[in-house]
């Protein structure tokens, strides 16, 4: 009984380690395949120049132009670079930034900006030239906004605020990026991470204003380090046509601060004189003359300014033609369509004229030109502009009446009526419209020399903390007339470029 019993025991055992043997054989192979598995190769080490320049030539195969290379390899300890936008400031930090982490094992480098958004876009370009290397992505430890590099050196992405700063030392390298629009404070809290390395510094930017410590490092003759000017007749990159578009977008002020670097823009008007003097010519108002002379369907705008107790109110009327030419497309074969805007009237009203009585030259002049429904009012709002509106309602012209409420800066908006537009908006549009080849007007008449001497005398400046703003020698009413007048008329304009 017991041996009938072991030998049931025997016999049970044996088929459960028949059943368990393939499987056990299984994963002896697995494991012998695991354990006989070759390691992965070693990434072998880039190649790291001696030179900024080479590295992104012949390892990062990036073709710098010679702008670039001459900056990269210079050895100065100080570098200030004045640059026109687009140029490639931020590529160019970015490569010195990796080479000279690569070539100093254990170094830490900081990317400085006025947020750290802006700083952060930097640090993306280092981690994209990064990643063509082959080197891992890590970030170094108790920083989101970094790189750590295999030979022990940190690249990080620095916050605006000075406060959050502290801690940092024994720093190699400092880049700051739009360093004309970083605040003193930080800048300053930033350069004694530098004492114990004797660290560089890179300072890029396109200029801003007359202010801050960009400008001061740009223009001390203390500064002796190195100091590049890059404008765009250095940057083969931007197109002619683009160029214009911005020059007649902008006025040659900011046009000259955004891709010539000039510091001194403050100096010069905002608007394109030579624009308006073209825009004058005989030449130019015969032919749109003659273009409105055969088509009689037209539409006017109506810019009025309200003057307050020491400014006079003034008026400027354009009269918008569009319509189609003798020629077609040679690649559409439609009609081409031209557009003219052209100068009406120009007046200037005396001084502390009742609002009544305004209301009521308005509206002779309303029905001077013809259909209502093609004429469009556009009044300033702000301040007392809001009673003259109800004033101006109350003499039922049947035109359409646009209030425009001109605002010290941000984003346009329209609620409860009114259209809201930023005043740099609104100049930049008039200068956009002066600088098109669609604005005429007769030579000589009445008002075109006081509007030309208000244009003449407007200045764009720009604050110590950055904010744009306009003044004028004498009085603005004609040239805000006339920006009121052309802003409902530039979906055309446009559209005509």
């Amino acid at each position: 009984m017991q041996t009938t019993f072991s030998s049931r025991m025997l016999d049970k055992v044996t088929k459960y380690r028949n059943n368990l043997h393939p499987e056990v054989t299984k994963w002896k192979t697995y494991s012998r395949h695991r354990t006989r598995t070759a390691p992965p190769a070693v990434q072998p080490a880039p190649f790291i120049p001696a030179t900024a320049s080479e590295f992104a030539v012949k390892t990062l195969e990036f073709p710098v132009d010679d702008r670039q290379r001459e900056i990269l390899d210079s050895p100065s300890r100080h570098v200030v670079v004045c640059c026109c936008r687009q140029w490639g400031k931020s590529t160019t930090g970015a490569i010195k930034a990796l080479h000279h982490a690569l070539t100093n094992p254990g170094s830490l480098v900081l990317i400085a900006s006025r947020t750290l958004r802006q700083a952060g876009e930097l640090l993306e370009k280092v981690i994209g030239f990064s990643k063509l290397l082959g080197l891992p992505v890590r970030r170094a430890p108790r920083h989101d906004e970094s790189l750590l590099l295999p030979n022990g050196s940190r690249i990080i992405a620095l916050p605006g605020q000075p406060d959050s700063l502290r801690g940092f030392s024994a720093v190699s390298l400092l880049i700051v990026d739009e360093a004309a629009y970083v605040p003193d404070d930080l800048y300053h809290s930033l350069r004694p991470m530098l004492a114990t390395t004797n660290g560089a510094i890179w300072l890029l930017s396109t200029p801003r204003n007359r202010a801050g410590f960009f400008y001061d490092e740009w223009s001390s003759p203390q500064n002796t380090g190195s100091k590049f000017t890059v404008t765009v007749a250095d940057c083969p990159r931007i197109s002619e046509e683009f160029l214009a578009d911005e020059h007649r977008l902008h006025g040659p002020a900011l046009f000259m601060r955004e891709y010539y670097c000039d510091f001194g823009y403050t100096g010069q008007s905002f608007f394109e004189i030579d624009a308006l003097d073209q825009a004058v010519g005989v030449e130019r108002y015969h032919a749109a003359e003659e273009f409105a002379s055969a088509r009689p369907t037209t539409r006017f705008y109506i810019g009025f300014d309200l003057g307050q107790k020491a400014t006079p109110s003034a008026v400027v009327i354009l009269e918008l033609v569009r319509g189609t030419t003798q020629n077609r497309d040679p690649v559409t074969f439609q009609w081409i369509s031209e557009t003219h805007l052209i100068f009406r009237k120009i007046e200037r009203f005396p001084l502390n004229t009742p609002y009544d009585s305004l209301a009521q030259l308005l509206n002779r002049m309303v029905r001077d030109l013809g259909d209502p429904r093609d004429i469009t009012m556009i009044v300033d709002s702000t301040g007392c502009g809001q009673p003259f509106l109800e004033i101006l309602r109350r003499q039922d012209m049947k035109v359409l009446i646009s209030a425009v409420s001109i605002t010290a800066s941000g984003p346009g908006s329209f609620s409860h009526g009114i259209e809201r537009v930023s005043k740099k908006a609104l100049m930049a549009n008039a200068n956009y419209a002066l600088m098109s080849k669609c604005l005429s007007g007769e030579p000589g008449m009445s008002g075109l020399k006081a509007l030309r001497e208000e244009m003449e005398a407007y200045r764009i400046r720009t604050s110590r903390a950055g904010h744009d703003s306009f003044r004028s020698g004498q009085s603005d009413d004609l040239v805000m007339a006339y920006a009121l007048a052309v802003w409902k008329a530039r979906v055309y304009l446009q559209r005509a470029d």
